[in-house]
């Protein structure tokens, strides 16, 4: 009835707008007059003439009358097939044409108004059958109605209930296969699941548990059924019986418990001799580093060097302790190192032994005593004794974090325990790490925030947002912006044009061409008094407690109670933590006090905070080091100059790169093509092929690649 009532004022308003049209008027103008007097043979027949001349136009007034139910032509296929023909063609209209169709009340909002309207006409048709058939034929051809999620719920509910009257797995794998993309997809899942784990495994017998962990390696139920046949081989507590299960069950989750029970049993009075004994009767004990703790190099920090294109380790003294044979290696983490050759990748122990063959495609470091690894494009995660903890059969296995991890599988994303095990019921078209206890997910286009137990935190329902940093989390939703904190409370509401970053305590706001900062109480605490332009994004976000605004085309500074540190009195400020503050003026930098009282003249044309006393800035072109009194220390020579963690500076002149310390003694010239600092404190620095570790502490060179290939 509500549908009707929206065609009749349709016509109503045709009729009354060609009580005003030009007897001028062409085919297009007389088909709408046609309609608006209820006289639709001639209005079909003048719509059709006129499409090739007027295709939006004409193709808008067939939809119109293959859209009502007041005339013979009621076609909801023809209404929706010359709707989204209008749809298309309106872009590619001259400005003229679109003049004469706004004369007809005819724009985008319209052809969108009428496309809604056809599309809750057809769903209305399909709802009152009932059916599985009619509601999917209404989705597959009205993907952009807004009722394709209600028709989705009701089409995947009716057959997801034919499936639960026959109950059985093909039933629920036939639901799964026909509906994928269905909320109530993981119910058929774990339904269908459940019913073959009971049917294959209803004699209870131990050959009947390995048939179907055989048979169904995916299924949840498989760590059911190792657990079964631990619980069904393991018939007395000996050494023999544990090892004899691992022989026979080197795949078993239990191996690993199997293992340390054996450990345990054997080594009753843990006295060395009885260590030596353990390690001489099984050699391929899985956790050997635990028994050997104190023979081995566990203490003894290890750098990774490059000889002649291959790679090795050597001891933060500089002695060679693994030689270079590798591809690539990455540096050691939880005892083990990654290491790569032939395009196989393992992993090696300090003592340079290969620990875990060198026999995956992809891997990535341990961490916590699991590593994750692919074969032939699948995804899994082994242990320190290589053993498989989840077997390599996913698509996409991120990393664990919080005892959790996201893998893909097909299209579809879960998260799993580090037994393998999926933990929650929804299954999403994308899942993020958790962070903090936190993780974004997306179903359908759309994004929210669950927690480590699976509840849903911030709603499923937004289109951009950021997980919680610091308790809070920015959200998009039809371009206007909100905030959410870790508790699940909308503390901004959706009605802002941007929200910045949470900073110093305080996050930038803007609405309506004016912008302030709130607190995470979503309390204002400086006033949305400040214009807004995105050149505010570049420079509008607190830094130490300090925040630049602009008044009059002039730079000024606030803290964050909105308190004035420095009047808008300058071209730009760099908001700095310490007694001196990087100012411009005339196209100059200098440095001021917190009263205003010029330090440092202007005169530099680029300039940095001060850091230790020490700051670099550029003149007539070129970086140098002044301190506090504007006393040059490093001079005014280098393109760029950078700070390091251990106090050392990056230089770089004509694009090579060179190492100087804060009194300016240079360390090595500029002539490296790469300088780091990730093994911190130790520096690396590769200057062409040759490589060389330097420890600042020591002030030494400690090893080079020339000296050792000489």
């Amino acid at each position: 009835m509500k549908n009707h009532v929206v065609v009749v004022r349709k016509l109503l308003i045709i009729s009354l707008l060609f009580g005003t049209i030009s007897v001028r008027a062409g085919k297009l103008e007389k088909a709408y007059e046609a309609l608006s007097i209820y006289n639709y043979f001639e209005a079909l027949e003048l719509f059709q003439k006129s499409m090739k001349a007027h295709p939006t136009g004409a193709s808008y007034g067939l939809s119109l009358i293959y859209g009502s139910k007041l005339n013979p032509f009621f076609s909801t296929d023809s209404a929706r097939k010359y709707i989204l023909v209008a749809e298309a063609a309106f872009p590619f209209d001259s400005q003229k044409e679109k003049e004469r169709l706004k004369a007809l009340e005819i724009d985008g909002l319209a052809i969108e108004r009428q496309k809604t309207t056809i599309a809750d006409v057809a769903f209305e048709l399909a709802k009152s059958e009932m059916q599985v058939e009619p509601l999917s034929r209404f989705i597959d051809q009205y993907r952009f109605s807004g009722k394709v999620s209600r028709a989705t719920e009701i089409r995947d509910s009716l057959a997801f209930l034919n499936a639960v009257k026959l109950d059985t797995y093909s039933a629920y794998y036939g639901f799964m296969k026909a509906f994928p993309r269905s909320k109530l997809y993981n119910k058929a899942k774990g339904l269908s699941e459940i019913r073959i784990y009971e049917e294959k495994t209803a004699n209870g017998e131990l050959s009947d548990y390995e048939e179907f962990i055989r048979s169904n390696p995916r299924n949840p139920y498989v760590g059911r059924a190792m657990d079964s046949i631990y619980s069904l081989f393991i018939t007395e507590n000996s050494v023999e019986n544990y090892y004899a299960f691992i022989r026979n069950y080197p795949e078993n989750k239990n191996v690993s418990t199997s293992w340390r029970t054996l450990y345990e049993l054997y080594n009753r009075d843990y006295s060395k001799e009885r260590l030596i004994e353990f390690q001489i009767d099984f050699p391929a004990y899985p956790f050997r580093e635990e028994v050997q703790v104190d023979f081995e190099l566990s203490e003894m920090r290890y750098l990774p060097i490059k000889q002649n294109g291959r790679w090795g380790f050597i001891n933060d003294k500089g002695l060679l302790m693994i030689q270079s044979e590798y591809d690539w290696v990455e540096g050691f983490n939880d005892g083990l190192a990654l290491v790569s050759k032939d395009q196989k990748a393992g992993f090696i122990n300090k003592a340079g032994r290969v620990v875990i063959p060198l026999k995956y495609d992809e891997a990535e470091q341990f961490y916590q005593g699991f590593a994750i690894v692919s074969k032939n494009g699948k995804y899994g995660l082994i242990n320190k004794a290589d053993l498989v903890e989840i077997p390599m059969v996913y698509e996409e296995l991120n990393e664990f974090s919080q005892g959790l991890a996201s893998v893909r599988i097909g299209d579809k994303y879960a998260y799993m325990n580090l037994e393998g095990k999926m933990v929650f019921d929804t299954i999403f078209d994308f899942a993020g790490d958790f962070e903090r206890g936190f993780a974004y997910v997306e179903i359908e286009g759309k994004r929210g925030i669950i927690d480590l137990e699976g509840q849903v935190v911030v709603p499923i329902e937004f289109d951009w947002l950021e997980n919680f940093e610091m308790g809070l989390a920015r959200v998009r939703k039809n371009e206007m912006y909100g905030m959410y904190n870790s508790h699940g409370n909308l503390v901004l509401p959706i009605e802002y044009d941007l929200i910045g970053p949470y900073v110093s305590g305080r996050v930038l706001v803007a609405r309506d061409d004016k912008y302030g900062y709130f607190n995470a109480q979503g309390k204002e605490v400086i006033p949305m008094q400040f214009d807004f332009t995105h050149e505010v994004l570049g420079w509008g976000d607190f830094q130490n407690a300090a925040v630049r605004i602009k008044r009059r085309k002039l730079m000024g500074l606030i803290d964050t109670l909105g308190n004035n540190l420095l009047p808008a009195i300058f071209e730009d400020i760099l908001p700095a933590f310490g007694d001196l503050i990087p100012v411009k003026k005339r196209g100059l930098w200098g440095y001021c006090d917190q009263k205003v009282d010029l330090k440092i003249k202007y005169q530099y044309e680029q300039v940095r905070p001060f850091q230790e006393d020490r700051a670099m800035v550029k003149l007539d072109g070129y970086w140098g080091l002044i301190n506090e009194d504007d006393n040059m220390i490093i001079p005014f020579k280098y393109d760029d100059i950078n700070l390091l963690d251990c106090g050392y500076y990056t230089v770089s002149s004509g694009g090579l790169i060179g190492l100087i310390d804060k009194y300016n003694e240079v360390i090595f010239e500029c002539g490296c093509d790469k300088i780091n600092d990730d093994f911190s404190p130790f520096i690396q620095l590769q200057c062409g092929e040759e490589m060389t570790w330097y420890d600042p502490v020591t002030r030494e060179k400690i090893w080079t690649s020339i000296a050792e290939e000489k």
